[in-house]
């Protein structure tokens, strides 16, 4: 009886711990071979076509990753000539692995990206098996100048938004300052008009999906007046775009330098900054109640920090500026958006730029300012001695006056690095040969130790002789290492834009519209305003080496923003 009893608590005892058992088991993931991680998405499709040579591959995981997993070596992306490189990264809100190509993609290729199998989640499952996909790249067309008929009216497209917001028929100042194409080929706009980031499809219409209205308050009981300078596309396909912002109910003028970071769908990315915001505002750092500073450029480098340079001063309290006048800086914004990167020079930004900045493939960071360049190491605490004198380039026009070499007006306004790290950079200078000051487009190029590069031009200098009034806003090097600048320029009655295209020696590109040169006056082409001025202050190649301009027309009631696309 006793054996019985005891045989049976014995039975209840494996029952029980076998029950324990199982349940730990089943809530233990580590142990569950169903929650292995797969890849739910990946850009571009399987089998795409088309695809942009300069996009970045995305791959959405079903669970949270182990970024130390992820890495080049795990991230594969390979054509019949040999395997691509590229910059592996990770995001944990989307779940979303990112390779950046380090060098654009051969055109008309096809591609097989992989994910293997070493992959693993944060509890140490691996993928079961690699992962691959095909895509093939867009081939190239050779433009030539001609307006993309295919592209809004006459290949131009114009937003007024005193058109489309009740209310402001008579006051609306649109422009747009920068232009980016997204990896699905829309063309987004940033600048100046009732909305903050403007998106449109291939075709020229309107993306009504996009959100691109931040809808400011941040707050305040007021909206949030805002200038846009820069935008740019991060390798998980997030909007960044950088300028000034300050809020119009304060009597006090205080300008704050603003990066606003957008999800794909237009709307503030919440995981960024301040609700999607960061702010520097010099007033901080300053005794003045008032200040101003504003971010002219952006990039992003291959760690995800945030380079921003523009310009900062103090205003004193009737508007002009204290000194220094103004201050030109370059910041570095951590990857979160929460606050500057303290390792970064002095507090998270150094005193340079003001125009440009680029990061070169070994981590030096370039600043363009308006007659300087200046080269510094990764943490920007030292500028590289072995650029220019002693770090700096001067590239300040001279004229012959009557005191001798006196400092004729110059201003770099773009920059761009060809794949040799030659800095190529736009503006314009004044020309005094003719007795009388005259505005000319110059473009200027020099050597990757900051040596005057003589191959170009005349002693590393490209002028536009024929112009009067002309600048050059922006610039871009294509695939075939040609140069397209995009500007304005008097033609007798009004200003038009102007697109020059130049050879790699700084020779106009004699199969580019006339002569190396298009113009566009729009208001006469469409018909509206004629006589009344156009301008291009933004210039890039969308995948298939069409030209998509950004800029403005002035009409009478203020301006309109404008695109125009080539081919």
């Amino acid at each position: 009886m006793k054996a019985q009893r005891l045989f049976l608590l014995l039975a209840i005892i494996l029952v029980l711990f076998g029950l324990i058992f199982g349940f730990i088991s089943c809530s233990n993931p580590q142990q569950t071979a169903s929650l292995t991680p797969t890849v739910v998405s990946v850009f571009p499709e399987n089998n795409a076509s088309a695809v942009n040579p300069s996009a970045s591959l995305r791959a959405t995981f079903s669970g949270d990753m182990d970024p130390a997993s992820l890495s080049s070596s795990t991230f594969l992306l390979s054509s019949a000539e040999g395997s691509a490189t590229g910059v592996v990264s990770y995001d944990s809100a989307s779940k979303t692995a990112a390779f950046s190509p380090l060098i654009k993609l051969a055109s008309a290729t096809t591609y097989t990206a992989t994910i293997s199998d070493q992959v693993k989640d944060l509890q140490g499952n691996r993928m079961a098996s690699p992962y691959s996909w095909y895509f093939t790249t867009v081939g190239l067309i050779s433009a030539v100048g001609t307006p993309d008929a295919s592209f809004g009216t006459n290949g131009i497209v114009i937003y007024d938004s005193g058109s489309v917001i009740p209310g402001t028929e008579n006051d609306s100042d649109d422009y747009g300052n920068a232009a980016a194409i997204d990896d699905a080929g829309r063309i987004l706009i940033a600048g100046s008009f009732k909305g903050d980031v403007l998106r449109y499809n291939a075709n020229g219409e309107s993306d009504n999906s996009f959100s691109g209205n931040l809808g400011w308050g941040y707050g305040l009981t007021s909206p949030w007046l805002r200038l846009w300078n820069a935008l740019i596309i991060d390798q998980n396909g997030k909007i960044l775009i950088a300028g000034g912002s300050h809020d119009s109910s304060s009597d006090e003028r205080r300008d704050n330098m603003t990066v606003v970071r957008l999800n794909t769908d237009g709307n503030t990315d919440g995981s960024f900054g301040d609700s999607g915001k960061f702010f520097y505002d010099t007033m901080l750092e300053k005794t003045s109640s008032n200040s101003k500073s504003e971010g002219r450029a952006i990039t992003i480098d291959s760690a995800g920090r945030i380079l921003v340079t523009g310009i900062s001063s103090i205003l004193t309290s009737n508007g002009a500026e204290n000194l220094p006048t103004p201050c030109n800086m370059v910041w570095r914004i951590n990857p979160d958006g929460k606050s500057l990167d303290s390792t970064f020079g002095d507090g998270g930004k150094i005193i340079a730029g003001g125009q440009a900045v680029r990061v070169d493939s070994g981590g030096a960071i370039i600043a363009l300012g308006p007659t300087t360049i200046a080269k510094y190491d990764n943490n920007g605490k030292n500028l590289d001695n072995a650029f220019g004198n002693g770090g700096i380039v001067d590239y300040q026009r001279y004229y012959a006056g009557p005191k001798g070499l006196e400092p004729a007006p110059t201003s770099g306004n773009s920059m761009a690095v060809d794949p040799s790290g030659k800095i190529l950079v736009a503006g314009y200078s004044l020309d005094y040969s003719g007795g009388t000051a005259v505005k000319q487009m110059t473009l200027w190029r020099f050597n990757s130790d900051g040596g005057t590069d003589n191959g170009f031009g005349a002693n590393g200098t490209v002028t536009d002789k024929n112009s009067e009034d002309g600048s050059a806003n922006s610039a871009v090097i294509d695939s075939l290492g040609r140069i397209l600048v995009v500007g304005k320029r008097w033609e007798g009655s009004c200003h038009d834009m102007v697109i020059w295209r130049y050879d790699s020696s700084g020779n106009l590109d004699s199969g580019f519209g006339k002569g190396g040169i298009v113009t566009s006056d729009v208001n006469s082409v469409l018909n509206r305003y004629p006589g009344y001025d156009s301008a291009g202050n933004s210039i890039v190649l969308d995948a298939s080496g069409r030209i998509v301009v950004t800029g403005c027309i002035t009409v009478p009631h203020g301006s309109d923003m404008v695109i125009w696309r080539y081919k």
